[in-house]
């Protein structure tokens, strides 16, 4: 091979070589990798629009829409909401979008304040965040209820809190109430074994805890533990947060039976 031959062959590339830099500059940008991603979500959804509006008056409608900042799920709505006072058939629940549709099935009291607990349930898409603590009060008569009440539930022989304990007020002042009679205002304790029970009407009230085996409000079932204050809750404006600690114990309940019964004198009869 001559030197004229190869001189001939390198010679037109020369002009080229000046572009070589940039080719590969563009092949670098050219090569695809996966975003960065940004930061965490770890704020919780938010409601920012509602119809009615919260804490609404003169309530006389069928359903409740609330629009949320961003797109939401709704996880066991019917374990985790909790509508107090007690409806005999249960809202549903609908989501659209970031709207979530409160349909109520049951007619509402007169002049009640209701208030609904929407528990962990309400979460966003992308990082499961909870909007915890979420309230929608609103009134079928011309005022807002706005008194409350507030403690904690433990265990009477740990002394330790007890969570997902259904916390139970009744306007009626006997003994017997939770084994026959449904609560009028209830909510379930949190994971430090603490409640609050809001929008409250004015007047005297008994309060009961059950660990409820069977999710029908009653005290009903030999598994269950229940706890209750001693004394009848007097709750007024002038004592606006009443705060209440209670114990949780299970009953004994074995069955009684007489064994011996004996007539000691005339009309005297003893059994044991």
């Amino acid at each position: 091979m001559t030197a004229s031959f190869i001189l001939a062959t390198f010679a037109p590339m020369k002009k080229y070589a000046s572009y070589i830099p940039l080719l590969f500059l563009l092949a670098s940008c050219a090569t695809q990798s996966m975003p960065s991603g940004g930061p965490k979500d770890a704020t919780p959804p938010r409601a920012t629009y509602s119809v009615p509006d919260s804490a609404s008056i003169n309530f006389n409608k069928r359903s409740i829409d609330i629009t949320f900042n961003e797109y939401i799920n709704l996880n066991n709505p019917q374990e985790q909401i909790i509508v107090s006072p007690a409806m005999a058939k249960k809202p549903e629940y609908k989501l659209r979008g970031r709207h979530l549709i409160v349909e109520f099935k049951d007619t509402l009291k007169k002049n009640t304040t209701y208030a609904i607990n929407f528990g962990s349930s309400i979460t966003d898409i992308t990082e499961n965040n909870a909007a915890s603590g979420y309230k929608f009060p609103f009134s079928t008569g011309s005022y807002i209820d706005s008194l409350s009440v507030s403690g904690k539930v433990i265990n009477a022989f740990t002394g330790m809190s007890e969570k997902d304990i259904l916390v139970m007020l009744y306007d009626s002042v006997y003994d017997s109430v939770p084994i026959k009679k449904k609560p009028l205002y209830f909510t379930k304790t949190s994971a430090t074994g603490d409640f609050s029970i809001t929008n409250i009407a004015k007047g005297q009230y008994k309060l009961f805890a059950l660990k409820d085996a069977n999710s029908d409000y009653l005290f009903n079932q030999p598994t269950e533990s229940i706890a209750y204050s001693d004394e009848l809750l007097n709750i007024t404006p002038a004592k606006k947060d009443t705060n209440v600690s209670m114990q949780l114990f299970q009953e004994d309940r074995t069955r009684q039976r007489v064994t011996k019964a004996k007539a000691v004198t005339y009309g005297k009869l003893v059994m044991a």
